[in-house]
């Protein structure tokens, strides 16, 4: 009986050593980066970037929304940070930078392009990155796609009798409106100062200049006040007469292609007291702003006035108009691009 057993055991010995293990080997990976930042495109000498935050996800969409992060990862005082240990299948690298956008890259992209796992990332004064690893040049004038502190758009003023919109010529008086401040991830600080001394005491501010609070949504802005105290708004006419406007106005941003708008058609009284619409193309100043987008409000049943602001996505606001109620004059302003 015990011969039995020892037989049977080491039939079954052999039969197992005949037999390949399966062992499963899951490759590791490392990935060093530098963070650095320089005044232009030629600068020789950037800077490093210490207790920069780099954070890492395992796909593009989820580093795009900022979702699922797996972990994240900070440079020393050179600019130095390791990504030690991980799986070497894909992952995205995030970071994101105040002023200079957000840089995304895949893994496997930085391995095809590098002969060795280290890879320097550099920001560069007057760029930045839309998510991506493509160096951008930032734009002179306001962007509601691309906002950056320093960005300052001028308008021109011209006011007549209306209430048809015709040809008109151009006033001494000026609209600056500049970023000087960003106070969160899409929320700015933004000044205007009116240089005049042209007057539209129902639908204006009090003051010259004024500071509010951009916030850029999905599809919106919202305007508001610093420290819920809302000073109102030249370049978006927010003065805060009207109950709507009081605590800050959050204005569509919307694409739409219909119904469409001309200036040439006059119709400003065909207009429902809320509404977006198209315009296309809009010739100032020798600048042709293109897919330029209208939205309209008017309180015109409580005798108050008509208001259009025209924009575009990368431009901001192009044309402000607002149309009197009582005398049917007519007060605008159009962006003055240099």
């Amino acid at each position: 009986m015990k011969s039995t057993i020892v037989l049977i055991a080491f039939i079954f010995f052999v039969c197992s050593c005949d037999q390949e293990t399966e062992v499963l080997v899951i490759d590791k990976c490392s990935l060093s980066f530098q963070i650095v930042i320089s005044n232009g495109i030629d600068d020789d000498e950037p800077m490093d970037i210490a207790d920069q935050i780099i954070d890492v996800y395992r796909s593009q969409e989820e580093a795009e929304q900022q979702k699922n992060k797996q972990f994240s990862i900070i440079t020393n005082e050179q600019g130095l940070a390791t990504i030690e240990g991980i799986e070497c299948d894909d992952f995205f690298v995030r970071i994101n930078r105040t002023g200079y956008g957000s840089y995304i890259e895949e893994y496997s992209s930085i391995l095809e392009t590098h002969l060795t796992p280290f890879y320097t990332v550099e920001f560069v004064e007057g760029y930045f990155f839309d998510e991506g690893n493509e160096l951008l040049r930032k734009q002179k004038h306001i962007s509601f796609k691309h906002p950056f502190v320093g960005q300052k758009s001028r308008y021109i003023f011209y006011q007549y009798d209306g209430p048809q919109f015709i040809d008109h010529s151009y006033l001494e008086d000026t609209l600056d409106v500049q970023i000087i401040d960003q106070i969160g991830d899409h929320s700015y600080v933004v000044e205007e100062s009116k240089i005049g001394d042209l007057e539209l005491y129902f639908d204006w501010p009090d003051d010259d200049v004024v500071r509010n609070i951009w916030t850029f949504r999905n599809d919106s802005l919202l305007i508001s006040g610093i420290d819920d105290d809302l000073e109102g708004s030249y370049v978006a006419s927010v003065k805060g007469w009207f109950q709507i406007e009081q605590d800050g106005y959050d204005f569509p941003l919307g694409e739409v292609e219909e119904p469409v708008f001309s200036f040439e058609s006059n119709d400003f009284f065909s207009w429902s007291f809320y509404g977006s619409a198209y315009i296309g193309s809009l010739s100032l100043f020798d600048h042709e702003f293109s897919n330029v987008q209208l939205y309209h409000n008017s309180f015109s049943f409580i005798d108050g006035p008509y208001k259009l602001r025209c924009y575009t996505g990368d431009d901001g606001f192009v044309r402000t108009v607002i149309m009197d109620a009582y005398g049917m004059t007519i007060t605008g302003m159009d962006l003055y691009l240099e």
